[in-house]
């Protein structure tokens, strides 16, 4: 009768474990792929598939000789990607991060229960009952003798639930914290960067493949247990396994620490060659401006001095008229049409314009350079290069389109304001707070963190923000400096 009450048990253990693997699993897939059908189907379709799936493998190929050990895992490998296939879009090189990363968890999460929960547990479960029957009295032996059956099956019950819950507890803490470690779950990993995240996953399925099949092995004999040839084997291996585990989770953190640096290093390089291509061309811009600003003064009076002499000797008819009249308009193109106090920002804000105007933008500005000697132009004209062309290209898709540019100081504060209107939704980054860029362009979306960067380096900050007015969707970026 214990018999079959132990085999009902067992099968009901191996059902729940199939279970709780099948839930993680499905959980940690979710995080990286996106579903083509509904949670709901995914979620019943996986669960039956998965845990009949496991069944089928661990009843065909679970034994303990080296061939058909790598046939199981060969085979686990396939059947979680073809899970994948049929349920999650593709995922490049993801897909076997994901499979790999949870086979090979599971596989130390089991190995470490089966040293803490069959191994420590029952060593001293038996030490115990063996130290009653010892020390007994004759009665108490007499129940011993009696119910031991029984308390040795209740022993094994809580042991399997004990283990059960261990293995559902550790795997998934594991995964949770690849999980929250894998940031940029969005990345496209490249061949070099499948292979550093991919080693230390393999390596880490291949020792758990070994300590499995060293635990038990078949001789001829009946099997014999490593662990009494090896006592010290009992706490070598659950540390071996956790610190396999931590190698793996480490890997991720370093490898998103790399792509975090690289991002960092991008924007600062990009920073950094706007900057530099701005000084390059200052000294030559405040030359132009200066001289363009003189001709048109110049011009202005030769035209002025023409016109009266044609009036004067009688000579005017209308194609002089006409012809005078463009010079006097071509004349006025040359000069611009914002004075800010700062040539740098001049330039900068009448480029911007005649981009927003060829669009069919509308453009004001209300910008004044403020009389300090604490703001570099170079640093206003990055924040405000960038401000302005994201704006530019925010009211491309818009009706009725607009950018309002304006600047005022508050003690020793200044202030840039841009304002323009928007379609879609404002999506805001948790980490970072600005919102998320709209371009395909992975050297792209860097104009808003170029701008904080500035900021900040007066002690500043930005702001953004979207709010509706007369029922458009308005974005306002507001750039505090310190002066």
């Amino acid at each position: 009768m214990y018999n079959v009450f132990y085999d009902v048990m067992s099968f009901v253990m191996l059902f729940v474990r199939y279970g709780a693997s099948s839930f993680l699993c499905l959980s940690y897939t979710r995080y990286f792929l996106k579903e083509k059908n509904g949670k709901n189907v995914t979620l019943i379709v996986w669960s039956l598939m998965y845990v009949l799936g496991a069944a089928v493998i661990y009843f065909a190929f679970d034994a303990v000789n080296v061939f058909q050990n790598i046939i199981c895992t060969a085979a686990k490998i396939a059947f979680l990607l073809i899970l994948q296939r049929l349920l999650f879009h593709k995922g490049g090189a993801i897909n076997l991060f994901i499979v790999f990363s949870f086979l090979a968890g599971r596989d130390l999460t089991v190995s470490i229960i089966a040293v803490l929960t069959y191994q420590l547990m029952g060593d001293m479960s038996m030490g115990i009952l063996n130290s009653l029957a010892e020390s007994a009295d004759s009665g108490y032996e007499a129940f011993l003798i009696e119910h031991g059956q029984t308390l040795l099956f209740t022993l094994d019950i809580i042991i399997t639930i004990a283990a059960v819950a261990g293995y559902t507890a550790i795997l998934g803490f594991y995964l949770k914290i690849i999980k929250k470690s894998f940031r940029k779950k969005d990345h496209r990993l490249q061949r070099r960067e499948s292979v550093f995240l991919m080693l230390p996953l393999v390596a880490s399925l291949c020792i758990a493949i070994t300590v499995r099949m060293m635990e038990f092995s078949e001789t001829g004999q009946p099997y014999w247990d490593i662990f009494e040839l090896v006592p010290v084997a009992k706490l070598f291996i659950p540390i071996t396994d956790i610190l396999l585990l931590g190698t793996n989770i480490a890997a991720v953190i370093l490898f998103q620490s790399m792509l975090e640096y690289n991002e960092e290093k991008n924007k600062r390089d990009l920073l950094e060659s706007q900057i530099s291509q701005m000084r390059g061309e200052i000294a030559e811009i405040q030359d132009i401006y200066s001289d363009i600003r003189g001709l048109r003064h110049d011009m202005k009076n030769h035209i002025e001095n023409i016109s009266l002499y044609v009036k004067r000797t009688g000579a005017e008819d209308d194609r002089l008229s006409e012809y005078i009249g463009s010079m006097s308009k071509t004349v006025d193109r040359l000069d611009f049409s914002f004075n800010t106090g700062n040539p740098i920002c001049d330039v900068i804000i009448h480029r911007k314009k005649g981009e927003a105007e060829k669009k069919g933008i509308s453009f004001k500005s209300d910008f004044t350079f403020p009389e300090t000697d604490k703001l570099d132009s170079y640093d206003v004209g990055v924040i405000l290069g960038n401000s302005l062309e994201n704006a530019v290209e925010a009211c491309a898709k818009v009706k009725e389109p607009y950018i309002f540019l304006r600047s005022y100081v508050k003690g020793s504060l200044f202030f840039i304001e841009t304002e323009n209107n928007f379609s879609g939704s404002l999506n805001l980054c948790e980490k970072s707070g600005l919102p998320f860029t709209t371009k395909e362009e992975s050297s792209h979306g860097f104009g808003l963190s170029n701008i904080e960067r500035t900021a900040k380096k007066y002690m500043g900050d930005i702001d953004v923000s979207a709010e509706e007015k007369c029922g458009k969707s308005v974005f306002v970026l507001t750039v505090m400096l310190h002066m």
